[in-house]
């Protein structure tokens, strides 16, 4: 959020929590596994680490939708002559 609306960051708010799943074999929501709702350690967060997380994101998605734009369906053929 500091990369895109920075404005709405309160940086003086922010609070860190340990990773207490470490070690835990279930995924559990952010709820059971944190008092204050965060994750992390938001106080380390900055515009640039954020503009580089959106940049990652992006070019994994692009990359990953140009993929599925040039996928083909599964070949069916071999399966539908051995049952014949």
């Amino acid at each position: 959020l500091l990369a895109i609306a920075p404005e709405l960051v309160r940086m003086d708010r922010v609070v860190d929590e340990p990773d207490r799943s470490e070690g835990r074999l279930f995924s559990y929501t952010v709820a059971e596994m944190s008092v204050s709702g965060v994750v992390g350690r938001p106080s380390a967060a900055t515009r640039d680490k954020g503009v580089a997380l959106i940049e990652m994101i992006v070019e994994d998605l692009s990359h990953k939708v140009m993929t599925a734009l040039k996928e083909e369906p599964p070949d069916l053929a071999p399966e539908r002559t051995a049952r014949a």
